[in-house]
């Protein structure tokens, strides 16, 4: 277990694009692309708009979905499938805690009322090895 949380820590940690599905108000998912950066103790951050819908259905219903760590569509690279429950910090010491100065392009600081960040919380991580694209093997980590 030790080397599967340390691979998954790897591919978690880094800043990268990754996919965030949340459930809308009728029950359909929406995802979308966001930068995220992981937390050793694999809790997933992004900083967004406090208005957005991504924060109205999160505030619904926290279940999310993350998929994380491809590069290239057709380069068979290692990725994790994230099944969790996503929370909106908005106080202060959340918003300074996470901030980055890459944020500065959409917010004016980390006391922005605009800016907010979701916290997911993993229950359960798929890390899925890519030897070649036609074959997957699929690790499973829960909290």
């Amino acid at each position: 277990m030790q080397d599967l949380e340390s691979r998954i820590r790897a591919l978690i940690t880094p800043k990268q694009l990754s996919v965030l599905a949340t459930l809308t108000p009728d029950g359909r998912a929406w995802a979308r692309y966001m930068v995220s950066f992981g937390q050793d103790d694999f809790s997933i951050i992004y900083a967004t708009y406090s208005g957005s819908r991504k924060v109205k259905n999160i505030e619904r219903n926290p279940r999310v979905h993350v998929t994380m760590g491809a590069k290239e569509a057709m380069e068979p690279v290692d990725y994790l499938q994230v099944v969790g429950m996503a929370e909106v910090l908005t106080d202060e010491n959340s918003r300074h805690h996470y901030w980055q100065n890459d944020f500065t392009a959409f917010f004016s600081g980390p006391d922005d009322p605009s800016y907010a960040v979701i916290r997911v919380v993993p229950e359960r991580i798929e890390y899925v090895s890519m030897r070649e694209l036609n074959h997957a093997e699929t690790e499973i980590w829960e909290a």
